[in-house]
């Protein structure tokens, strides 16, 4: 009589081999996924750039001139004027955002502290400028960017109430939470910090700033990109998640140069400014590379570096419209003073030397 066998199953030993195989296959499978995903997030940051490139020369053919890093108050302790606003709000119309700055309306509203409180002056409600200050605008954040959706703002230190934007604080007073923006317009080879007011002050014993092509309540033509278009910056990457480690370069620094950023930090694309003495948030969208890039910068101070979550550098458009990407080993030598290497000759648009590799 033949009697049949029932099927053998999987033993205990070769189960767990079976599952050993298949983890070493995920496992080496799983770091090429990643860079494949950080590739494509690397090629659509590259293309946001490039959009601000074309923008920026469209901006340029019609007005004659880059637009202004920012418009700030000119007017301490008071209302200030109309006008406060950053470089990216003026692209909005050649970013295909003309609906959104025809609601903001930069020259009309009062677009301060007062917007956060449901005023406004000859325009929509204030509620209605901050749903629109919520809304991010595509072309103007990186998807590498591990950061939340906004930026938030935070009482300033002086305790009188006004609002600054920064890259992850917040406090009970938040009311705003403005969208985030990813790049910042180039404005200086050297360290931006602690001068009382953005335009240029000449003061006795103060470097001049502003040597980039974005600079305060000031403009810059194409003319005046003394070492060429394709030599110069116009714009790099700023990740809002990145926070100082203590020992690095403290956040006591309060070294004066002229035409300095007073108290800023982060990015929003729209540089609304608070209600006093100050123009904080209208400096917001620029940087210098007056520190390596991607330094972790500590955001709740006059610090505007430029930094990146893409492995081992920093993307930038220049002034010709291309876009490099700058590694961080590159040649720098960061301080408040002007110096001779690849990183600060890449900023500057007049020091007169012209950088043929990098």
């Amino acid at each position: 009589m033949h009697v049949r066998s029932g099927s053998r199953g999987f033993t205990l030993v070769e189960l767990l081999v079976v599952i050993a195989i298949i983890g070493v296959l995920i496992a080496l499978l799983l770091p090429a996924v990643q860079q494949a995903r950080e590739a494509a997030r690397r090629m659509t940051c590259t293309n946001n750039l490039k959009q601000i490139g074309i923008a920026t020369h469209n901006y340029h053919d019609a007005f004659g001139s880059f637009p202004p890093g920012g418009l700030g108050y000119q007017n301490p302790g008071g209302n200030g004027d109309l006008n406060a606003s950053s470089w990216t709000l003026h692209l909005f119309p050649f970013l295909e955002q003309s609906a959104a700055y025809d609601a903001i309306a930069p020259g009309k509203n009062r677009l301060d502290e007062a917007a956060t409180v449901g005023s406004s002056i000859n325009g929509p409600s204030g509620r209605f400028l901050i749903d629109i200050m919520r809304t991010p605008i595509p072309t103007l954040v990186c998807p590498s960017d591990i950061g939340g959706p906004y930026i938030d703002p935070i009482v300033s230190q002086g305790g009188n109430g006004l609002l600054f934007t920064t890259s992850g604080a917040t406090s009970p007073n938040d009311s705003t939470n403005p969208a985030k923006a990813n790049y910042a317009g180039c404005a200086s080879s050297i360290k931006m910090h602690g001068a009382w007011w953005a335009p240029p002050i000449n003061w006795p014993g103060l470097t001049p700033q502003f040597n980039g092509v974005f600079g305060m309540d000031e403009v810059i033509r194409l003319r005046d990109v003394l070492d060429g278009t394709t030599n110069t910056f116009l714009a790099g990457e700023r990740a809002t998640a990145i926070r100082e480690p203590a020992g690095i370069d403290a956040p006591d620094d309060d070294d004066s140069v002229a035409g300095g950023l007073c108290k800023c930090a982060g990015v929003n694309p729209y540089g609304f400014p608070n209600d006093g003495a100050f123009p904080w948030w209208s400096t917001q969208a620029l940087g210098s590379v007056g520190y390596p890039l991607n330094n972790a910068v500590y955001s709740l101070w006059c610090k505007g570096g430029f930094n990146s979550h893409h492995p081992g550098g920093v993307q930038f458009v220049f002034c010709d419209g291309s876009v490099h990407f700058i590694s961080e080993t590159v040649d720098h030598k960061p301080d408040e003073y002007v110096d001779n290497n690849v990183l600060e000759n890449l900023a500057n648009r007049q020091d007169g030397f012209v950088v043929g590799q990098f």
